[in-house]
């Protein structure tokens, strides 16, 4: 489990490493990868900052590290993550998109 604001390279790592998160969105695009996670299923409910409290931490602390489904998932993200060639892909759409212009 991890536990951080939610900027995009804490939970890609989070996510690359399999675990659940526990997010504390401060702004920027802290609330939309809190979300994400959330929804995805893989982290608890995102708890912003100014509203963060010993007791909704500690609960969300509880779930991240007692809820199976979520660690499932989680892990499941995590391999699919780490057995991608990002950078493969990402050369491939981008010799996709020259393609378009200069065949």
């Amino acid at each position: 489990m991890v536990s951080h604001e939610g900027g995009e390279a804490p939970p890609a790592a989070g996510i690359r490493r399999g675990v659940p998160s526990v997010i504390g969105p401060l702004g920027g695009d802290q609330p939309y990868w809190g979300d994400r996670v959330y929804k995805l299923g893989i982290g608890t409910k995102p708890i912003w900052c100014k509203k963060l409290t010993i007791e909704n931490y500690s609960q969300a602390l509880n779930t991240a590290v007692s809820d199976e489904a979520m660690q499932k998932r989680a892990a499941e993200y995590g391999r699919k993550l780490r057995d991608e060639d990002g950078v493969a892909n990402a050369i491939n759409v981008i010799e996709d998109y020259l393609g378009l212009y200069y065949s």
